[in-house]
Order: structure tokens, then C-alpha cells, then sequence
């Protein structure tokens, strides 16, 4: 069983962290009652339950745990004035758990909490100025690398994002050259193949020209191969450039994920199976691009879970509709000015929401920052699930019919 996550930006410093866990078994020397030692050993445990879940979970369960530890201190300390440095251990897991300016508020809860404690049990001076002085000192030194961390992971992200563009422009030029020349060639082929057809069929009611029925009716064959050849190629032509143009659901979902990741953000699929129609995929697909972008970009969430399902659909035949929602933890429409305008309702927005209502579906952004715990924001997107009928109605002739596609838990 592992402790900590395969994480390359925790690696295996926390384990050196809890060399600073050795007072709460000096505390007790030189004359140990005989439940001291046997009580150490079982809160150590306790917190090392905690101190190892820590590095498991994000949000809001860190912070959960990051105040548990602040009460194990509480309860400890005037009994072992070495359970004080759990205090700094504390005051780590919020500069980790939370944005600079909400991690000095709790840092400060926990620093006059100890004071508080001190000026009653009273404590010791050797117990509560470490506590009061590195608690401090060492949560706002991870709060700051907490934040070049993410920084540093937004500029990767961005870079990636230009080397995507440029990867994607040059498949659109690749595609539009393959249309132009290779369509063109073959939509003339065609059309002289269907010219030589009719030719040959009028010759047939009329003068052949010496020519005997027979022969007349293996060139009508083979001009209808022609024409069933260059079908065919136009077909393939047009899914060979559906291929460069198309966006899928399920690989903007894992790309979502990557730079979530990158961002230090936690992400929590939830799929459910779901149809959805292959003309409306690309628009869910470049929904949750935008959104997920906002998330990373302006959102400075900690967590963000996304939920794909279909609801409304029953054995009356009712197609239903496809819901996609993204929902982070961070500071919500707050402060979205300026470069955040995307929070409120910026060009990608809107963007993503004239594609939406143009196939029939609809965008929904709720600010959940008002929260007692935090929230964040909620984009809601629904998207109508076309009829059968309707994409037989609409498929081209031309081509191969595309099977629907179920979502799967990635």
C-alpha cells in the first residue's frame, strides 16, 4: 500500500518532514509517567493518518484535515508540550491547501490560537514560540511555492496551447488542400463517368455505330464502376478530413484532465453513459475546452470536478438531452475583470454559447461563490439529443452512416 500518491511535485520529502514529530517522544524525558509513551505512540498515529491522507485528497477535505490536526495540537499540547510543533504541520497544510491570502488568515486563527492556549493551560515558552514563530514561517514559504507552482504550470499550459494552435492550423490547411484538389479531381471524374453513361445509353436507343448491345452493356457496367469507385473515394476523402476537423468528447476529456493537472487543480470525472449525436460532439467537445481553460486560467481553484450524462430519456422515445457541467472551488465571478472577462462572459463564452444555441442547446454560468464552505462556478451545458430519424434525414447519401458513440469512464 503506498502513503503518497506517484506524484513527481510531492516525491519523497514529506517523508523527511516528520523528523519534526521526535519532541512529542523527548517532551516526556527524563521521568516519563508509564502512559506517556504508549499515549504519544497513539496520537502520532492518529496524525500520521491524517498527515499521509493529506497529500490524497484536495479542496475542501484538506482543509478538513488541516483543522483536525490544528485540534489534535489544541487537546495535546498541554499534556506534551512536544505535540506543539503539529501546530507548524498545521500551518503547512494551509499554505498548501489554500490561496496566499485565505492561507494567512488561517495561519493567523492557528498562531493566536496557541497564544490563546498558552496565556491559559499556561504553556511552557519552549512549547508555544516555536509553535508561534515557525507555524508562520513555514506556511506562508509553501504558500509561496504553492503559487509559483501554479504559475510556472499556467505558462506551460499556455505554451502547450500555442503549440497546439499551430499543430491544429496546419491540419486545417492539410485538410483544405486535400478538399480542393483531390475532391475537385475526383467530382469531375464523376461527372464525366455519369456524361459517358448517359451518352452510351442514348447510342443504344439510336445509331450504335457499329457497335454490337453486348459491348454497349459493358460499358454502361464499367462506367457505373467508375462512378461507384469515385463514390467511394469522396467518401473516404471527406472522412479523412472529418478526421483532422473532427474534436471527440472522450480526447478533450483526457486533454481536460492533463491540464488540470498540469494547474495543480484536482480533477473528478463523473461520466455516465450517454449517446450523444455526432453533430453536436464537437460542439460538448469545444464546451468543456473553454470551460476547463477558465478554470485554469482564471478560476485559482483547487478542485474541479466535471459530470457528463444524459437526462430525460425514458422508454417513451423521448430522446432527452445531453448535460455537460464543470464545477470549480475557486473565487467564483468575483473580481472577473480585465483578463478574467471570460468569468463573467468574455469572447469565449460567447463563443461557446452562440455554438451551443445554434444546435438547440443551452449555457447556464452560476456563481456558487456565496457558499459557507467556498464555491466557485458552475457552467452548465445541455445539448438536445437529435432523433433518429432526424440524422438518417440529414446523413449524405455519399457516406457511410456513423454509429453513436457511448461514453465510458476514462
Amino acid at each position: 500500500m503506498r502513503l503518497l500518491p506517484n506524484r513527481t511535485e510531492i516525491g519523497w520529502t514529506p517523508y523527511a518532514w516528520l523528523i519534526y514529530l521526535t519532541p512529542i517522544f523527548f517532551a516526556p524525558l527524563p521521568n516519563p509517567a508509564p502512559w506517556e509513551f504508549p499515549l504519544a505512540i497513539a496520537v502520532t498515529g492518529v496524525f500520521l493518518v491524517l498527515y499521509f491522507r493529506f497529500f490524497w485528497v484536495a479542496g475542501r477535505r484538506q482543509l478538513v484535515i488541516a483543522w483536525t490536526t490544528v485540534l489534535l495540537a489544541l487537546l495535546y499540547t498541554p499534556i506534551n508540550p512536544g505535540a506543539s510543533t503539529m501546530f507548524v504541520f498545521a500551518g503547512s497544510f494551509f499554505g498548501i491547501a489554500l490561496r496566499r491570502a485565505d492561507a494567512v488568515k488561517a495561519i493567523l486563527l492557528v498562531v493566536l490560537a496557541v497564544a490563546i492556549e498558552a496565556w491559559l493551560v499556561p504553556l511552557p515558552p519552549a512549547s508555544w514560540i516555536p509553535a508561534i514563530v515557525f507555524t508562520p514561517l513555514i506556511g506562508m514559504i509553501n504558500a509561496h511555492f504553492r503559487e509559483n507552482s501554479r504559475a510556472n504550470a499556467r505558462l506551460q499550459l499556455a505554451q502547450e496551447e500555442v503549440e497546439r494552435l499551430a499543430k491544429l492550423d496546419e491540419r486545417e490547411r492539410i485538410a483544405r488542400d486535400l478538399h480542393d484538389l483531390l475532391g475537385h479531381t475526383l467530382s469531375v471524374v464523376t461527372l464525366k463517368s455519369e456524361l459517358a453513361g448517359r451518352l452510351l445509353g442514348t447510342s443504344e436507343g439510336g445509331n450504335t455505330g457499329g457497335v454490337d448491345r453486348e459491348t454497349i452493356q459493358r460499358v454502361q457496367t464499367e462506367v457505373r464502376d467508375i462512378q461507384d469507385i469515385t463514390r467511394k473515394a469522396m467518401s473516404e476523402v471527406r472522412s479523412s478530413i472529418s478526421g483532422f476537423r473532427t474534436h471527440s468528447l472522450q480526447s478533450e476529456l483526457a486533454r481536460a484532465k492533463m491540464a488540470l493537472a498540469a494547474a495543480q487543480i484536482h480533477c473528478d470525472v463523473r461520466p455516465s453513459p450517454y449517446a450523444l449525436d455526432p453533430d453536436r460532439e464537437p460542439v460538448a467537445a469545444l464546451a468543456l475546452r473553454e470551460a476547463v481553460t477558465n478554470v485554469v486560467r482564471h478560476s485559482n481553484a483547487l478542485a474541479c470536478t466535471i459530470t457528463l450524462r444524459t437526462v430525460g430519456a425514458g422508454s417513451t422515445g423521448a430522446p432527452g438531452r445531453f448535460e455537460l457541467i464543470v464545477e470549480d472551488d475557486g473565487r467564483g465571478l468575483r473580481g472577473a475583470s480585465g483578463s478574467d472577462g471570460d468569468r463573467k462572459g468574455g469572447t469565449g463564452l460567447d463563443g461557446m454559447r452562440e455554438r451551443v444555441e445554434g444546435v438547440g442547446g443551452t449555457v447556464q454560468l452560476t456563481d456558487c461563490s456565496h457558499r459557507p464552505l467556498g464555491g466557485g462556478c458552475r457552467l452548465a451545458v445541455s445539448l438536445p439529443l437529435a432523433e433518429p430519424s432526424a440524422r438518417e434525414d440529414c446523413r449524405d447519401d455519399s457516406t457511410e452512416p456513423v454509429p453513436r458513440r457511448l461514453g465510458a469512464s476514462p
